[in-house]
């Protein structure tokens, strides 16, 4: 009834029983391995010095045997006179997400202290105004000013994330008018453009789909917006919503000076930049991809990003036709 897998073994090593999870987890063959020592069994240098230690005080964590990809917790327990219970499972998940904590953790801390230590700097040197010339104050004012405003967008952004990482209703509860909300965004992109002056064509399809609007919206918002920031002035931007083959479509393409391919696999990370652009004017954030990439989760499906250098981008979804109003 053990919701973990269980080998039971005699103090000699020697195996008198294990669950099917045991089975699936160390590659056993039960009963045929009965009265094998579990050493020659489970072959791991640690779980070897760990079962002649005789020290079970600790849990120890080994990768799998036979999938290296599952890592194992393992818990030993007197269980008779003569024989010990192992309790195994599976902790993949659990170190994953601690990883994923400490690097979170990590990133925001580096991504406050920059700004942080630029306000500071500031407020030091405005600490008496009438020796800092009025130009020199200025620029001050003008700079912290961005620096808040870009930690305000990043705290705004972690919380969408946050929002978006918890189960809500049903995306086939709520039908979103994707043409009229694509018409919005075109109205936005267009006050984004004045300073970059870029050729910006909308070809949308009447399409609607049901899903979560805020959420749709928030991921084309972001799409659109990096293709305005990123692309060099005066150049090509086509947004698409369209039906194809198993759905409809939603594509950004820019003729921008394109992506490394080294940087593809993790432009969705949080807090992940292209090198190049970390301190750029732009003032980006790292999360607007991260937040794309969650929200069309939820509608079944992901992120392509095709990109070649010094010829452009183009970053697109696919609504699958199960959620495409008839």
């Amino acid at each position: 009834a053990l919701p973990d897998a269980a080998i039971v073994f005699r103090a000699d090593g020697a195996l008198l029983w294990s669950n099917k999870l045991a089975q699936f987890y160390f590659g056993l063959r039960w009963p045929d391995d009965a009265g094998q020592r579990l050493s020659n069994l489970i072959r791991h240098p640690e779980f070897y010095a760990y079962l002649n230690e005789g020290n079970f005080e600790e849990e120890l964590t080994i990768p799998s045997p036979i999938r290296e990809s599952l890592d194992i917790e393992i818990r030993i327990m007197p269980y008779s006179e003569d024989q010990f219970l192992l309790v195994a499972r599976d902790v993949t998940q659990v170190k994953r997400l601690e990883n994923l904590r400490r690097e979170f953790v990590a990133n925001v801390s580096h991504e406050l202290k920059t700004p942080l230590t630029v306000l500071q700097g500031y407020l030091e040197m405005m600490d008496d105004p009438q020796q800092t010339p009025p130009a020199m104050l200025k620029k001050a004012v003008e700079n912290m000013n961005a620096q808040s405003t870009r930690m305000s967008n990043l705290v705004d952004q972690l919380l969408t994330l946050s929002r978006m990482e918890t189960p809500s209703d049903d995306v086939f509860d709520h039908e979103v008018d994707m043409p009229a909300m694509l018409e919005q965004l075109q109205a936005e992109a267009k006050r984004l453009n004045e300073a970059k002056q870029h050729t910006i064509e909308f070809q949308v399809a009447p399409v609607r789909i049901y899903g979560k609007e805020n959420l749709l919206r928030s991921a084309m918002q972001n799409l659109i917006t990096n293709a305005i920031y990123y692309t060099p002035e005066g150049g090509n931007i086509t947004v698409s919503w369209k039906r194809v083959a198993g759905g409809a479509e939603f594509s950004v393409t820019d003729n921008g000076k394109g992506i490394p391919a080294e940087h593809l696999p993790r432009l969705t990370e949080r807090f992940y930049r292209v090198e190049d652009d970390r301190n750029s004017a732009s003032g980006g954030t790292g999360l607007g991809l991260s937040i794309v990439k969650h929200a069309i989760e939820h509608h079944n499906s992901q992120l392509d990003i095709n990109s070649s250098l010094e010829k452009g981008s183009r970053f697109s979804f696919r609504i699958p036709s199960g959620l495409l109003v008839n």
